[in-house]
């Protein structure tokens, strides 16, 4: 640690006889500059133990990545054999590669609620179309009261179902195009 790199300076800094050598070895400052004769002012000393404290930093920064990398790849072993564990002893579901999944807890209630709140907005649709084609019939009745199309619906709130299931495709292309007819000889 700290005092083989003071021991190592101090030998490496050192061209006196064996005894200066032998204080130095052992690591402590004080011994080894008494050793030197007091050779050593505070600056060289700052300096000298500045010089340590990056050293030191550099080797507990290069252990703690070594160590780090060993943690790292210790882990990642243990979630592959956590993964090939957990594949071969559970039954749940993956994600697909487009993000959908396959149906879970729960889902039975989200799909009945979706029905039922889509089918109450058609229901809703479907009544304000009938109140609203009474009420406003230049609006919702116009090519049948122009003449463009036979047979006039009845005037009852279910009229227009009878009367579009009697119409003909033929009729419907010379009405509102062949587009507008296919859409709905698709959806009939």
């Amino acid at each position: 640690g700290l005092s083989a790199l003071i021991a190592a300076i101090c030998i490496a800094a050192s061209t006196a006889a064996a005894p200066i050598e032998d204080a130095c070895a052992t690591g402590e400052v004080a011994s080894c500059i008494a050793a030197r004769g007091g050779e050593r002012d505070e600056v060289q000393l700052l300096q000298e133990r500045l010089s340590l404290n990056s050293r030191l930093h550099r080797t507990q920064t290069a252990d703690a990545h070594v160590a780090a990398s060993e943690v790292n790849a210790s882990q990642k072993l243990d979630s592959i054999d956590l993964g090939i564990v957990a594949a071969t002893t559970t039954s749940t579901t993956t994600e697909s590669a487009d993000g959908l999944t396959l149906n879970g807890v729960g889902d039975l209630v989200t799909l009945l609620s979706g029905i039922a709140m889509y089918g109450f907005l058609t229901i809703c649709c479907v009544l304000f179309f009938s109140y609203a084609r009474l009420s406003y019939p230049m609006i919702y009745t116009y090519n049948a009261m122009s003449g463009l199309v036979d047979p006039m619906p009845a005037d009852t709130m279910w009229g227009w179902v009878r009367a579009s299931m009697n119409v003909k495709v033929e009729e419907v292309i010379e009405s509102i195009g062949f587009d507008n007819a296919m859409i709905l000889w698709f959806c009939h």
